[in-house]
């Protein structure tokens, strides 16, 4: 069967094609193979080792040198040990400037390296062929760049109480910065950082001798007083001066949270001006601060918007010159008038490190030219009618180019400036002339030893050889796949005409149902292609009503399912809808029921005191504190429902703080002791120790504290017994609260947590909302913890709930005064303080702006009235005014387009806004804020909040 078809398929000028072309893709591949093999791999293989032996000798040699120049020779041999002998690396060894081994992989190795053939010329690796051990031997120094101080250099202050360095110390070269003169001119102290310590140190070097020493560690940004006394010098988090006469250390400021700057003293050595973090902290919070030398709060100097570092003092104490380093800009403070303004006004390139000069009369400072910073000197104050085009900023000191950064410094004897130039400390004559570099001198390369790898190709050889073996059997495979894939291609070729030829002859007998397939693209797939098409056109219109009946039942089936599907849809719909619909009735029946109640009391209260009926003052007084108590209860049920929908949306917020049970135990009972005593009711907490701490929203679990309390006392009988304990395991702590009440039966205890539940059996329950116990199980599960109640009728009622244990037992507690009312005093102040002050009400409600114009005329203000958006813009227009109090919701512009247009004139940006609006959710309030509104009050206001709140704003 093989044999007459090969003989037809080679007859066949398709065929043959086939065959050559296949065995000539099949030769070209083994051929290119198996040289690719052959003359590539013995290179990479080399370049590959190399690469892997340089880096074990690069990080041997930077991992030993700390051991080496300190003399450990434990840990340089557990460095060289760690390299493993394998078939590449045969030996590692370190070895002294002598050529002495110290430390090796190999404990057979003893004796003295032969390094002289091959010390000169060892620079960043040596390699040294052998090749009679087909092996290599790789060289690599153990350097150091830095200057060796000795322990005789005397340290003035050090935190870790040395008066000397220790050991030698090591430092690092071209990491010198903040440099600054003595008072005597004599030296320049900078900041450096320690090699083996990784701490920063504050040395000085002489400018005339170059001695250089080491005053300060663990500090840098030093400068001196003007009478020599003091040392101020600073890290990121401390502020300290050093007072150099009694050795007395203190630290002026320590910041928890953002960088200390460079500090500089005043010009009476009083004060140290310094960068620290202002609030809110963000990305331009950095604002100069002054702090007494003698110890204090710092005050904040700079508000403006920016980075405000680099501070600089006039003499004559009236002028700070800065750098805003988010803008790379020069400015000025005055120190009388409180005010800052940039040095250059018109100057766009980047210029900043303003030092005043010792008279006061000039400043230094770095200004960008074509992409480096030159050294200025202008006259201060500026004289812009004198300055010529060419030296518009000053005169130009310095033109050598490099990378000058950090700060400048003018010497007290006004003949030097110093910087930093390359990460060096350099200065230059006032006058001009070439820069001196101060600390080039203290970087210098030491060589301390060197690393020797002896590496080994016998195995790489071993791995060519059979990698060679592997590429020839790789091509003889491919051709005798090539050959077995030209068989195979005969068959196919054959196959497919035999396949046509006898469908040919069914379709002579009658069957038109034949077909072949196309899976070639050749003269065969044409033939093919050409026979079911002819086969095809006869079968068509049958297999056509076949598909189409097909077709027709599937979709028919389809639709029937998916009509039944939507009908459960809808009737599932359809229920949610009178779920929702009874659900929304009961809500509006409950809300309404709370509404009206004490609405109505409201109502017949205040007709009952507009007709005069009440002639008694007592009972006028008990009319006064029924209606203020309901308009309490009111406002209590919309936060109660407000705080619910946040709960069910999932935007309340918890916060994870450190609770102290026993104290939030306290102060909850406190609120409550004017009912408690009222009522005659005991409450005993002695059984909760005072050393169990939780993890939980503060704010929170008090709510739910005087929720359940609350409960205990307005359901306890007089004389009754209130019982607060606590319990724990290792993880979870348990409050039960337990009254001798009525009790709940058994049926009703799960109704308690519904929403606006009350129960029927308990008496005056129309005190509550309904919403409280719903929604202290709601604070208690999503905090980790679970509420429930135990009760019997005529036993009274408990209720647990945990919540879990904290680990850390710091403890954050609030100030008993937090929310001490403001001094009733206020109206004389603001009197006496602000009468001259005009406020515009704009609110569309006329009782509102009534009630309104009341309160900040009893103060003392003048007042105008508004009733929509459109006049209020008129009003401010005509009157001036000094604060408004703006209604959100009005008439034609509403509150918060008012307040974007006034805030987006320049004629009235100033003017204080005090938004008031029954909108009080967080979302609404931050778009009241966003808007431009300086505050924002939700009602209902409470009279003396508002006015504190108008006095606050109005005494900027």
């Amino acid at each position: 069967m093989l044999f007459p078809s090969l003989k037809k398929t080679v007859s066949s000028r398709l065929g043959i094609k086939s065959i050559l072309a296949v065995m000539l893709l099949i030769s070209i591949i083994s051929t290119i193979l198996t040289s690719f093999f052959i003359l590539r791999q013995k290179k990479l293989l080399t370049n590959e080792l190399h690469t892997r032996i340089q880096s074990i000798a690069r990080n041997l040699a930077y991992n030993s040198r700390d051991y080496i120049f300190t003399g450990n020779t434990e840990k340089l041999y557990a460095l060289a040990k760690g390299i493993r002998q394998e078939k590449d690396v045969l030996e590692a060894q370190i070895i002294d400037c002598n050529g002495k081994i110290i430390a090796h992989n190999n404990w057979q190795l003893i004796g003295e390296f032969n390094l002289s053939a091959v010390k000169d010329s060892v620079s960043e690796e040596t390699w040294i062929p052998f090749e009679e051990r087909h092996s290599e031997r790789v060289i690599f120094p153990i350097d150091i760049d830095g200057k060796f101080i000795t322990r005789n250099s005397d340290i003035i202050y050090s935190p870790h109480g040395k008066t000397a360095v220790q050991d030698s110390t090591i430092f690092m070269p071209g990491l010198f910065i903040d440099p600054s003169f003595t008072r005597d001119s004599q030296s320049v102290t900078f900041s450096s950082l320690k090699y083996d310590h990784g701490d920063r140190v504050i040395s000085s070097i002489n400018i005339y001798n170059f001695e250089h020493r080491i005053l300060v560690e663990g500090y840098s940004h030093n400068r001196w007083s003007h009478d020599g006394q003091f040392l101020t010098f600073s890290n990121e988090k401390e502020l300290a001066v050093y007072n150099i006469a009694s050795k007395e250390f203190r630290i002026l400021c320590n910041r928890g949270i953002g960088r200390i700057g460079y500090p500089d003293f005043t010009h009476d050595d009083a004060y140290l001006i310094t960068t620290l973090q202002a609030n809110p902290p963000d990305i331009h919070s950095e604002k100069l601060f002054r702090i007494p030398l003698k110890g204090g709060d710092p005050e904040q100097l700079t508000y403006h918007k920016g980075q405000h570092w680099n501070p600089s003092c006039s003499p004559d104490g009236e002028w700070i010159v800065y750098t805003d380093i988010s803008t790379f800009c020069l400015y000025l403070y005055n120190i009388k008038t409180e005010k800052s303004s940039r040095l250059f006004p018109d100057l766009s390139t980047k210029h900043n490190s303003g030092k005043f000069s010792p008279d006061g009369s000039k400043i230094c400072f770095f200004l960008e030219i074509e992409g480096h910073k030159e050294i200025f000197i202008t006259k201060f104050p500026l004289e812009k009618e004198k300055q010529t085009r060419e030296n518009k900023y000053g005169t130009q000191l310095t033109s050598n180019g490099g990378d000058k950064r950090m700060m400048t410094d003018w010497s007290p004897d006004d003949k030097w400036i110093t910087y930093v130039q390359d990460w060096n400390i350099n200065i230059i004559s006032t006058g001009g002339g070439n820069p001196i570099n101060l600390t080039e001198s203290l970087a210098k390369r030491e060589i301390l030893g060197y690393i020797v790898l002896d590496v080994s190709f016998e195995s790489m050889n071993k791995i060519l050889d059979e990698s060679t073996r592997s590429a020839l059997l790789i091509s003889i495979i491919m051709i005798s796949v090539g050959s077995l894939c030209a068989i195979i291609l005969v068959r196919k070729v054959v196959r497919p005409v035999q396949n046509i030829a006898d469908a040919t002859t069914k379709v002579a007998q009658g069957d038109f149902g034949q077909t072949v397939s196309v899976t070639r693209n050749d003269e065969i797939g044409v033939l093919a292609e050409s026979f079911n098409t002819m086969t095809g056109q006869l079968q068509n219109y049958r297999e056509e009503i076949e598909t189409w009946n097909l077709e027709l039942e599937t979709k028919v089936t389809e639709r029937t399912a998916e009509l039944a599907e939507k009908h459960e849809e809808l009737e599932k719909a359809y229920k949610e809808l009178e779920t929702l619909d009874k659900a929304k009735d009961d809500f509006l029946s409950l809300v309404s029921h709370e509404l009206r109640t004490p609405m109505s009391s409201i109502l017949v209260f205040s007709e009952m005191l507009l007709n005069g009926v009440i002639n008694s003052k007592e009972k006028v007084d008990h009319i006064h504190a029924t209606i203020i108590k309901n308009c309490n209860r009111l406002s209590r049920l919309i936060n109660d429902v407000l705080d619910l929908s946040k709960i069910e949306a999932g935007r309340m917020v918890f916060k994870r703080e450190v609770l102290n049970i026993q104290d939030m135990i306290e102060e909850t009972v406190g609120g409550f002791q004017s009912l408690i005593e009222n009522r005659s009711i005991t409450v005993d907490y002695r059984n909760v120790p005072d050393d169990i701490y939780f993890l939980g929203d503060r704010d929170r679990v008090t709510q739910v504290l005087a929720n359940i309390l609350s409960n205990a006392i307005k359901f306890n009988s007089d004389n009754g017994t209130i019982t607060i304990d606590l319990s724990s395991n290792s993880t979870v702590g348990t409050i039960s609260i337990q009254d001798t009440g009525k009790g709940i039966p058994k049926d009703d205890i799960p109704k308690v947590f519904d929403r606006f539940h009350q129960l029927d059996t308990i008496d005056h329950h129309i005190n509550g909302t309904g919403l409280g116990m719903s929604i202290s199980k709601s604070i208690i599960e999503r905090q980790g913890g679970r509420i429930w109640i135990e009760s019997e009728p005529g036993k009274g009622t408990t209720v647990f709930f945990t919540l879990p244990l904290a680990d850390d037992y710091t403890v954050t507690t609030l100030s008993a005064h937090d929310d001490i009312a403001p001094d009733t005093k206020i109206q004389r102040k603001l009197l006496k303080e602000q009468s001259h002050c005009k406020i515009l009400i704009a609110d569309d409600d006329e009782e509102i702006r009534m009630a309104l114009k009341e309160c900040v005329t009893s103060a003392g203000y003048m007042s105008f009235e508004a009733g929509d958006g459109n006049e209020t813009l008129r009003m401010v227009e005509s009157h001036k005014p000094d604060l408004i109090i703006l209604d959100v919701m009005m008439r034609g512009l509403s509150g918060l387009d008012v307040c974007r247009k006034l805030k987006g004139n320049p004629a009235t940006r100033d003017i204080k806004i005090l938004m008031l609006s029954a909108r009080g959710q967080e979302r609404e309030k931050e778009e009241g804020l966003q808007a431009g509104a300086d505050r924002y009050i939700s009602k209902p206001f409470n009279y003396i909040n508002l006015l504190e709140t108008i006095w606050e704003l109005l005494k900027d």
